[in-house]
């Protein structure tokens, strides 16, 4: 198997609502990794970072509400 890693957000996955051109993107880069990841076992690091506000490091600690 092989997969893809973005640091966002639980429910922002594809970025924030309203980013079309970024979500977009994403998207694509998603299907090209179809293409592109040949070798099983690999996770890709997508270079897309979070940085509105603490919401993923909240989540992650299990205080966002």
């Amino acid at each position: 198997s092989r997969a893809l890693f973005l640091a966002h957000p639980f429910g922002h996955t594809l970025g924030d609502v309203g980013e079309k051109a970024l979500q977009r993107q994403i998207l694509l880069d998603c299907l090209s990794a179809v293409v592109e990841l040949t070798e099983p076992g690999i996770i890709h690091d997508l270079p897309y970072q979070w940085s509105k506000d603490d919401l993923r490091e909240r989540q992650l600690q299990k205080k966002a509400h």
